[in-house]
């Protein structure tokens, strides 16, 4: 009868991003040992090290501290690498839009008032509705409980009613 032996693989599965750093192009990882191999040559050697994980952090103080030369060329690709991000079109519905002269204006503080100016109103219009009721029930409170009609004045108390509701401005701003 035949001897059967079983096969232990020995791998890891690798998931995840992409490694778009330009850093890997000095480097080698394998997920069997969870480690990164420095493939950079110097004087027609390889240096062969061994880094723990895949943090491109690292790898780049690695290049800096042992390849000086890879390191300067590492630089190049990453700053051409970013100008190049920055060069590609973005697409219209990520909140981009264009500036006078055609570019692209993705900085997160225009978006963000651009997004807030076209979803809602700051503040109830003095002919609405829902202005004219909390207007009525501020002005029932103050007479029903005898409190001073000055109230409305203190800064503590405008500050509730805009942590209340931030749409409602307290009559006499």
């Amino acid at each position: 009868m035949p001897v059967v032996v079983p096969v232990v693989m020995n791998y890891k599965i690798t998931s995840g991003r992409k490694r778009e750093s330009p850093v890997w192009s000095y480097f080698q990882y394998d997920a069997v040992l969870d480690k990164s191999k420095c493939i950079t040559s110097e004087n027609g050697s390889v240096c062969g090290i061994l880094l723990a994980g895949k943090n491109s952090t690292n790898l780049i103080t690695h290049l800096r501290t042992s390849h000086k030369a890879a390191y300067a060329d590492f630089v190049k690709q990453q700053e051409q690498s970013s100008v190049a991000k920055k060069e590609k079109p973005e697409n219209s519905e990520k909140g981009y839009q264009e500036k006078p002269g055609g570019s692209k204006s993705g900085s997160s503080g225009s978006s963000l008032k651009n997004f807030l100016k076209g979803a809602k109103p700051s503040v109830w219009p003095d002919d609405s509705k829902e202005k004219l009721m909390r207007d009525e029930a501020l002005c029932k409170m103050i007479v029903m409980c005898g409190l001073p009609a000055r109230l409305v004045e203190h800064p503590s108390f405008r500050e509730f009613c805009n942590i209340l509701d931030p749409k409602f401005v307290v009559p006499g701003e």
